[in-house]
Formats: structure tokens, sequence, C-alpha cells
């Protein structure tokens, strides 16, 4: 899988080879050039996902552990924002945290505020970690417990999934039908997470025409 940063000045690649690749265009000698992010993964990196910040990404491993790392590149992203988001003496590459899952972790997304992740597992759950304000350097001290919300049962795992808002994200996967998920809150602190509802007629994986 390939993602283009939020500001467009970087892509991840994320590989089999246990690692993820962080490319940025070197204007000094007109090429583009990588860093490896090869620490902690212990399996097939499946997806990868940029924070709002520009400056941090979260992979989903076939290791059942979803991390978040550091990406800033010096002379590449702006170094005040580096610095609210991730101090002074962070270094690239840093995984700040990881979360371990009951399957493979599909995919991740994260809110438009960037205050909120979700992941999606193989074991048909969307986990959510909320309440990331702050620097990001301060988040692994102050984790608010994982809400888990099961898809109905008999569904299948989601390979995808998107906010629609900081308190609605939409997923789908093998059923082939997307389902909308929704947050509680009071005062603005969220409380909790529940499936909303299925859209659309679904797939059913069908694909016959009528005559």
């Amino acid at each position: 899988m390939a993602r283009w940063s939020p500001v467009g000045n970087k892509f991840a690649i994320t590989s089999s080879a246990k690692s993820v690749c962080i490319c940025y265009h070197e204007g000094e000698n007109n090429w583009w050039v990588s860093k490896l992010i090869k620490r902690k993964h212990d399996s097939t990196v499946l997806s990868v996902s940029w924070h709002p910040s520009n400056v941090l990404i979260v992979t989903t491993c076939s290791d059942f552990k979803c991390r978040v790392f550091t990406t800033q590149v010096k002379g590449v992203d702006d170094e005040t924002s580096v610095v609210a988001w991730l101090g002074a003496n962070a270094k690239f590459g840093e995984c700040l945290f990881e979360i371990f899952a009951d399957g493979w972790i599909h995919t991740a997304a994260w809110s438009p505020s960037g205050t909120s992740l979700a992941f999606t597992t193989h074991d048909c759950t969307v986990q959510f970690i909320d309440g990331l304000h702050g620097p990001a350097n301060t988040w692994a001290a102050n984790l608010e417990p994982v809400k888990s919300v099961a898809l109905p049962e008999g569904r299948l795992p989601l390979r995808d999934m998107l906010f629609l808002s900081d308190k609605m994200v939409v997923a789908a996967g093998y059923d082939c039908t997307p389902f909308l998920f929704e947050a509680s809150t009071l005062k603005d602190t969220f409380r909790s997470w529940s499936f909303k509802a299925e859209l659309g007629g679904g797939g059913g994986g069908g694909g016959g025409g009528g005559g």
C-alpha cells in the first residue's frame, strides 16, 4: 500500500519486509529518496494512514498490532509544526505506542482533528482510541482504554474505513456493504462508539443479473 501525506510532500509505502518507507523529494539533488522504519513490526505491514499533522503515521500489521510512528523529515516538514507535535528532541521512526488486537489488523484511520484513531481487525471488530490531545509524545502516558465495537453476528471482516467527521465512521469489507459507526458524547467528551446502521442494499458477494 502507498499513501500520500496530507501536505503532499511525502508518501509512505508498506511492505512484507516488516518495514515502511517514508519517501520525499530532495531538492538539492532533484531526486526522490526514502527513510526506512524497520523497527517493531514482526510481520507484513498491511496498511498505513497519515495523521493530519503530516509528521505521524499509524501502521497496521499481521502481527496483530497497530502502531504509531514519527515521520518528520528535516528540511521537508515545517520545524514549528514538528516541535509542536513531537517535541524538540523527537527522532524519525520512533514508535510512540502500540495496541494489541485479537487478529490481523487490516486498516486504520485518523479523525479529521487527529484526536481519535480507529482500526479494523480480522475478528470482525472495530477498535477506537480517543483523547489523543496535545503533543504526540505525551499520548502513550495518557492513553484512554480502547473501545471495541463488534459487527452484527454473521458479518465478515472490514477492509477499509473513513472518518466522515470526528464522531462518525464508515467502513466496508467482504460483505460488500458499508457500515456506519457513531460516537456518543457528553459535553464534547467521547463516551462510547456503537454500530449505527448498514448502508445500501448489500452486495452479498453475488453479482448475477436479472432477466
